[in-house]
């Protein structure tokens, strides 16, 4: 028995959502995997808690600078210079006070980047968002 009309348009119609379903996966998979670029990080960004905030500025000459405050007093300033390599966020200090703190490298991890905040992972599994100050 051949099929009714209606059941070859239902099928029609199941084969097109499936085909939409997968572009949709496929489109949201990419986006996903998206390399983050340098210019998305350009800017003033901050994390904070009620006790603890870190403000971070990111230059396109590959600079950065920063503080840190506790309790709304700053403790600590830096500087140094960054880049991109994949999706990590690598830093180099060339300036770091209270003067006894070393200089060194560092690297997160970026999770996720928009254009109003980012999501790190740092080297010991701890996640922070950062939000575009400016």
């Amino acid at each position: 028995m051949a099929p009714r009309w209606w059941e070859v348009v239902l099928v029609s119609l199941g084969h097109l959502w499936m085909k939409r379903c997968l572009l949709i996966l496929l489109l949201t998979t990419v986006a996903a995997n998206a390399q983050p670029k340098p210019a998305q990080l350009i800017g003033h960004w901050r994390t904070a808690d009620p006790y603890f905030s870190c403000d971070i500025m990111f230059a396109a000459d590959g600079t950065f600078s920063g503080h840190i405050q506790q309790n709304g007093a700053v403790v600590s300033t830096f500087a140094g210079k960054w880049s991109l390599s994949g999706d990590n966020l690598d830093y180099i200090y060339t300036k770091s006070s209270p003067q006894d703190a070393p200089l060194r490298k560092d690297r997160d991890r970026l999770i996720e980047v928009t254009k109003d905040y980012y999501v790190v992972e740092a080297y010991d599994g701890n996640r922070r968002k950062y939000s575009r100050i400016r």
